[in-house]
């Protein structure tokens, strides 16, 4: 394998990787104390998160922009 290729394989697995921030702290109720969130909080997590990848993919679509 080449190594450019190597790079875009790791950076494409440390982004999406922030996809499942949300669904760590729900399963963790450690990580979840210690963050003070409560039931309703994680789902806004997950939300934020997922709305964001969203929104930055649109973002980019729309004025071409590279990320």
């Amino acid at each position: 394998m080449n190594r450019p290729l190597c790079v875009i394989v790791f950076a494409e697995f440390l982004g999406t990787s922030l996809w499942f921030t949300g669904n760590v702290a729900a399963a963790d109720p450690e990580l979840a104390s210690a963050w003070h969130l409560q039931v309703a909080d994680l789902g806004l997590l997950v939300i934020a998160v997922q709305a964001g990848f969203i929104i930055g993919t649109l973002v980019l679509a729309v004025t071409g922009l590279a990320d």
